[in-house]
């Protein structure tokens, strides 16, 4: 079973949104990706979670930060790509420390499939991605160009227009 998520709306003067994307492109991240970080480190930091629970997040969120840096790098480097997403987790894979955190993360081997922090996590990865990147994806008569990996950590993954 997957873990739970909640998705929430928030209200903000707009000199605070200001600050938090002005403070969010000083650490080189988006600022949706900020606002999220800001608040969960504060549920992480303020004592009232379990000590496992701080350790798995604070696993998930190095993981998830060194593929967007590996991406940001593989776009910087080779130019925009279609693909950016299957090559930031070639990138990752390729990376021994990396992969032992991703699969103590996810509690398994990082190419099975069935495991729902698996899941998860590559798509929290796959929308960083695009979302740092600012990259749009990809469609064809309106829906979502995806593409079939094999033999990698994810088994699809949404192509980006360039």
């Amino acid at each position: 079973m997957e873990p739970k998520v909640a998705k929430i709306s928030l209200t903000l003067p707009q000199t605070i949104l200001d600050a938090i994307n002005n403070e969010a492109k000083e650490m080189n991240r988006e600022g949706l990706y900020h606002m999220q970080r800001i608040i969960e480190e504060h549920a992480l930091n303020n004592g009232s979670m379990p000590g496992s629970t701080v350790q798995e997040r604070l696993m998930f969120w190095r993981l998830v930060d060194e593929a967007i840096d590996k991406a940001v790098s593989i776009w910087e480097s080779q130019g925009p790509s279609r693909d950016v997403t299957a090559q930031t987790f070639a990138a990752c894979e390729k990376d021994p420390d990396w992969l032992n955190r991703y699969e103590t993360f996810v509690g398994g081997p990082a190419k099975a499939k069935g495991n729902p922090k698996k899941g998860l996590i590559n798509r929290e990865i796959g929308y960083r991605i695009r979302a740092r990147l600012s990259a749009q994806v990809e469609k064809i008569d309106g829906k979502t160009v995806n593409v079939k990996v094999t033999d990698s950590i994810i088994q699809s993954f949404s192509a980006f227009t360039v």
